[in-house]
């Protein structure tokens, strides 16, 4: 219906569904630049990324320009060319080919309607029904307590604590407090993100992928200097579709 004059693509959809998101809780748009702040900041930490900007803070990310409001260009992932390859093998066969085996212990897909008109963009459906199956297989039925850290396909600033909230990580409504409070960050409760997520660097249609390759990192504790403490137990997510349409979940352990 609206093909004709242009006004829904990719980025515009999504700042209907941060306003939407920022909306139903009573979030601040501040919101946004300390998800993109914290994102940006372990991004220039990350040698594999290609987004790596120095200096920083939630004034530089507030003051970049806007491209659909509330979503600025920081908000945003930047297009970026990557390599990245993942070897699948039998449990039996993994332990023959390297000494520090990754697990998929449960795996979830769901896809929720095309047409924005009716869905509900302040939440994701899709990414809750996800994150259950993937954790129903894996044993997991709290997952903000048994998860160690999460690597969630953000491809906009809004959509980390969104997503986190729909998969079960962070309480519904509490996304604001647990930014600002720095649980969501490499020495918080629930790291998400630690590598720097997609606002560092994003290639179309295989972010998920890069999410994956990362968690394996934390988890064999090869991430170098965003290596976490305590990464055990991993939940990663991928993303298709306009503003979310289709999630994927794994959750990795050792």
């Amino acid at each position: 219906y609206d093909r004709q004059v242009g006004l829904l693509n990719e980025l515009s959809g999504a700042a209907l569904q941060a306003r939407s998101y920022l909306s139903r809780f009573g979030y601040s748009e501040e919101l946004l630049d300390l998800v993109a702040t914290k994102d940006l900041q372990l991004a220039a930490k990350n040698p594999r990324q290609g987004r790596r900007l120095e200096s920083v803070d939630v004034e530089k990310v507030r003051s970049s320009d806007f491209y659909y409001e509330p979503l600025r260009e920081l908000h945003c992932y930047p297009r970026t060319d990557v390599g990245c390859v993942v070897l699948l093998a039998s449990e039996k066969k993994a332990a023959e080919l390297t000494e520090k085996p990754v697990l998929i212990l449960g795996a979830g897909n769901s896809i929720e309607t095309y047409f924005y008109g009716e869905r509900d963009l302040s939440r994701s459906p899709s990414a809750s029904e996800a994150s259950r199956r993937a954790c129903s297989l894996a044993g997991i039925s709290d997952p903000s307590k048994e998860i160690d850290f999460a690597e969630v396909s953000a491809l906009f600033a809004h959509q980390e604590p969104l997503l986190a909230e729909s998969m079960g990580l962070i309480p519904e409504g509490e996304a604001e407090k647990a930014y600002r409070d720095g649980l969501t960050g490499p020495g918080g409760s629930m790291p998400i993100n630690p590598s720097g997520g997609s606002l560092g660097g994003h290639t179309v249609c295989a972010g998920g992928l890069l999410r994956l390759c990362e968690a394996v990192l934390q988890i064999r504790g090869e991430a170098g200097p965003v290596q976490l403490e305590k990464a055990g137990t991993a939940l990663v997510h991928g993303q298709d579709g306009l503003c979310a349409q289709q999630n994927t979940v794994l959750i990795l352990g050792a």
